[in-house]
């Protein structure tokens, strides 16, 4: 019996791992005007990214409130060390700290991200990670590729331009500079408490100029934990 029943799990995670692999050659930008649970899981079937606008931070933030709420704070980010006031000093006209979880947990903000992302997540879910960005000066990201069920892209403050790229454009974009990318993308122009569900496979560039706050909430599935951990 024991035999019969790992067989069937082996079976579901390989379907599964399958399922995550299937894309929308002729996806569409979905625009939602909520965060209905309801609404974006029977969205998400269509594999397409969703954009959901007035999507409220449910906790009060702003990057100068972050900096006097967390004085002499200093972030490690990919072997460097940095002052959180760094950004609001007008001396220092660059700033850049990419997807850091310790700086999202430790100044309060992975549960308010986890529960803007709860309508995309459901039974099986698991491996959540929330993490912040912080930027200022022009900035413009290495082309990266959702790999995750869940993938969520949470503007808190400022703007930035994001780019997304059908995985069907793959060989088009290999191998080229983020900046060379762009014409085969969906631009997408990010304000505040503008939501972006970006689907599995798909790539993307993120570009800024002015001093912004980004929140992103990630998760897998039991089926497909091992599978998006070592690819």
């Amino acid at each position: 019996m024991w035999l019969l029943a790992l067989i069937a799990v082996i079976i579901y995670i390989i379907y599964s791992v399958r399922e995550l692999h299937k894309f929308n050659l002729n996806a569409t930008i979905i625009q939602l005007q909520d965060l209905n649970s309801a609404t974006i899981q029977n969205r998400l079937k269509e594999r397409s990214p969703i954009i959901v606008h007035n999507a409220r931070f449910p906790k009060p933030s702003s990057i100068k409130d972050i900096v006097q709420d967390n004085p002499g704070y200093i972030v490690k980010d990919e072997g460097k060390q940095v002052m959180l006031s760094t950004i609001v000093d007008d001396n220092a006209s660059q700033f850049s700290i990419q997807r850091n979880q310790a700086l999202c947990q430790d100044i309060g903000f992975s549960d308010a991200l986890s529960e803007v992302g709860s309508g995309f997540r459901h039974s099986l879910s698991c491996n959540v990670r929330n993490s912040l960005t912080l930027s200022k000066g022009p900035t413009i990201t290495r082309t990266k590729e959702s790999v995750h069920d869940v993938h969520l892209l949470y503007q808190i403050e400022g703007s930035a331009t994001l780019y997304l790229i059908n995985p069907k454009h793959k060989e088009d974009i290999s191998g080229k500079a983020p900046s060379h990318i762009k014409k085969w993308a969906h631009k997408i122009n990010l304000k505040p408490h503008l939501l972006v569900s970006i689907p599995p496979n798909w790539f993307y560039v993120i570009e800024s100029k002015e001093p912004m706050l980004q929140g992103f909430h990630e998760a897998d599935t039991y089926p497909t934990f091992l599978y998006n951990v070592f690819r």
